[in-house]
């Protein structure tokens, strides 16, 4: 938020401005705006809201749209509107970023400008995309499926295991149940996964799996306890969850005792990781990503390289918060140094769909291109390349000892 000098042309100055929201509604949005409540200065009895709409894109410097709202709204300091026409492109709000300025006037003096911004993806206009928005991307995902069916068998692709993992409040819950929106095309999905809200402790104590399908394919997501940190004991359950078949319900700390032989690992990963923590945390983020990375460049005692992709998830309220005259430039930077500590260059930002939201274009494009990456990976690289050599070890070894039982029962019948 920025302030501009004031101007005083005669009479004293209304109250200093503190702060504007701006809430973003499917159909409309509101500007709201309050002023400090201390001080000697009379209160405004007019103010000048200056609106202008963007393209997300490129600088910020000339608007498509703008509209400048004298408002005598006192005491109430809110202003509800529709959006402009030219916003709407068939059934679909385009992607946009407003810029709001609102200056306090009294008669002729006016106060300092306070600006604010948000950026937001295209979204639709109903609750309900046309198939046709889906098309291309649940076609491109179908075909990925079929690819790996053919190279790694059918029995694969009736249940693709993914093991999402991440720190806590990362998002890895809604990110599965956002998924499954997408794949079900159904945003009225209830969740399937219980999010724990921002600020409580991690809501996901064990491994928890959401079965979808897809045409005559399915995905299994394994959501997974979080991993604060991956050293020291948390690096050997780790290695456990991505070498071994671990049960459905098995906490962290029982990775390594409950991984079965007979089970083959999961065939792919996403780590997930909060836009907004990368911000603000960024170091630590980071720090934790590389260490994650090389886990799974060394699976399985270093013998397997393990398929995964990365997920920043909440890229709404990142384009939301971003107050730079290129929020979309903003965005591929972070997506960028993601790709340099993740080791990847595999990341998708993702808003996770929540129940009875509306659909946007660029999340659609970004689930499909992740789903796709992950089949493909899974297609090229068998993570049970180890587990299959362990099992002809032991069949080996049981084979070996069944021969000695037979040869000393036989010597034993002379």
């Amino acid at each position: 938020m920025t302030v501009q000098g004031a101007m005083t042309v005669q009479g004293c100055q209304p109250k200093e401005l503190t702060s504007i929201g701006i809430e973003l509604g499917a159909d409309d949005f509101a500007i709201s705006w309050e002023t400090n409540a201390q001080g000697g200065s009379p209160d405004a009895d007019c103010f000048e809201i200056k609106l202008e709409f963007f393209d997300p894109a490129g600088r910020c410097l000339a608007p498509w749209w703008s509209k400048t709202i004298d408002h005598s709204g006192r005491p109430r300091k809110m202003l509800e509107l529709a959006y402009p026409e030219e916003a709407k492109q068939k059934q679909v709000l385009r992607a946009f970023t407003l810029k709001v300025a609102v200056t306090a006037k009294i008669g002729h003096s006016r106060g300092r400008s306070l600006h604010r911004q948000t950026t937001r993806d295209s979204q639709s206009i109903t609750r309900q995309l046309s198939p046709e928005s889906f098309k291309s991307g649940r076609e491109s995902l179908m075909a990925a499926c079929r690819a790996c069916s053919c190279a790694r068998g059918a029995h694969m692709m009736e249940k693709m295991k993914v093991v999402i993992v991440g720190q806590q409040h990362m998002g890895k819950s809604s990110l599965a149940n956002g998924i499954a929106r997408w794949l079900h095309q159904d945003t009225g999905l209830d969740d399937q996964m219980a999010p724990a809200p921002a600020g409580h402790a991690a809501k996901t104590a064990e491994t928890k799996c959401l079965e979808v399908p897809f045409g005559q394919f399915g995905f299994a997501f394994i959501d997974t306890p979080h991993f604060a940190s991956v050293s020291d004991d948390n690096e050997q359950h780790f290695q456990a969850l991505l070498s071994r078949g671990i049960p459905d319900g098995t906490r962290r700390t029982d990775f390594s005792g409950s991984a079965n032989l007979l089970t083959d690992p999961p065939q792919a990963a996403i780590l997930v990781v909060d836009l907004m923590q990368w911000r603000d945390q960024r170091k630590e983020v980071e720090r934790y990503l590389r260490k994650v990375a090389d886990h799974f460049h060394s699976a399985a005692a270093g013998k397997v390289s393990f398929p995964y992709v990365v997920a920043a998830t909440h890229r709404d309220a990142f384009l939301s918060e971003c107050q730079g005259e290129r929020p979309m430039l903003e965005l591929e930077q972070a997506v960028s140094s993601l790709r340099e500590c993740a080791l990847t260059e595999h990341v998708y930002t993702i808003t996770s769909y929540k129940k009875k939201v509306v659909w946007s274009l660029e999340v659609n494009d970004q689930i499909s291109e992740l789903l796709c990456a992950l089949v493909t990976f899974a297609k090229n690289q068998d993570t049970a390349l180890q587990v299959n050599r362990e099992r002809l070890w032991c069949i080996g070894g049981l084979g070996a000892m069944l021969a000695v039982v037979v040869a000393l029962v036989a010597a034993s019948g002379r």
